[in-house]
């Protein structure tokens, strides 16, 4: 007997499920990807960010009885516990903002390597795409920002791990702990990239509550992740990562959240948003090649 969390996600079911006494999430992957999410979490259970931080960060990995679990699932502990937001609720995410740092500044410095990679050119590649799927009107917003942030790519990206879905709603309060859950996304990016979707999204919740845009949690969020993170950029390089991981976070938003498929007006003032985001990076020059 098991309880199915997604229903309508067919392709990567979520699901509860009681095994020799314990309670286990188990999830299926429809079309493949189950072994590379499994070992990655298997690294960052053996690394710091797992078994042996102090508070505890993520479910742990199970292993699945051969006679039972097919190669496409991935089994770990349930932990029990709340979204630490939704879409119409934020407020305890405002007051956790120094535990959700230290949480993603651990997951950061956990020092584990996957094997996907995001560099800029790389996630601006894949925005191009979404806005060649959405076309239309917003397919050319979307091209407006990437081809503006093609300006403005950092230029010496030094890449740690990244959970590439960081949001309040990966997030499990657990009594005292912040729990880190859905691991599909894994990739080694910019240490600023979960940093600048995080204050995205809480940006485009704003607007969809109907409420102007706020950047101050994002920025909260930045400068206490800046304090437990050793990153030797200048300032100015910092700042610039920031703003261009914060474009690319909302275009993703625009193009990829289903509510802004069904509200195309409030995914157009993100993208704008976005634009203006990009317009106030500085323009490389373009680099001489022998």
């Amino acid at each position: 007997m098991e309880h199915v969390f997604n229903p309508t996600h067919p392709e990567r079911v979520v699901a509860r499920r009681r095994v020799e006494g314990r309670d286990v999430v188990v999830k299926r992957y429809a079309r493949g990807g189950a072994d590379e999410v499994r070992a990655a979490m298997e690294a960052l259970w053996a690394s710091p960010f797992g078994a042996s931080r102090p508070a505890r960060a993520m479910p742990e990995p199970v292993a699945r009885p051969v006679a039972e679990a097919p190669r496409d699932e991935v089994w770990m502990s349930f932990v029990a516990g709340e979204q630490l937001a939704t879409l119409t609720d934020v407020d305890d995410t405002l007051s956790r903002l120094a535990d959700v740092a230290c949480l993603l500044a651990d997951l950061n410095g956990s020092g584990v390597v996957v094997p996907r990679r995001r560099t800029a050119a790389k996630l601006l590649l894949s925005l191009r795409r979404k806005g060649d799927v959405v076309g239309g009107r917003l397919g050319a917003d979307v091209e407006s920002v990437v081809a503006r942030l093609e300006l403005s790519m950092p230029q010496d990206e030094h890449l740690v791990v990244n959970h590439g879905d960081f949001s309040p709603r990966n997030l499990i309060a657990h009594g005292a702990d912040l729990v880190l859950i859905d691991f599909d996304r894994l990739q080694m990016a910019d240490p600023l990239h979960d940093v600048a979707y995080f204050g995205a999204w809480l940006w485009a919740v704003d607007r969809v509550l109907g409420r102007d845009g706020s950047w101050g949690p994002g920025d909260e969020l930045a400068r206490r992740h800046a304090a437990r993170l050793f990153d030797d950029r200048p300032d100015d390089e910092r700042r610039h990562a920031l703003a261009f991981h914060r474009a690319v976070g909302l275009v993703r938003i625009a193009t990829s959240w289903t509510w802004m498929r069904e509200h195309p007006d409030i995914a157009a003032d993100v993208l704008a948003e976005g634009r203006r985001v990009a317009s106030g990076l500085p323009v490389h020059e373009p680099r001489v090649t022998a």
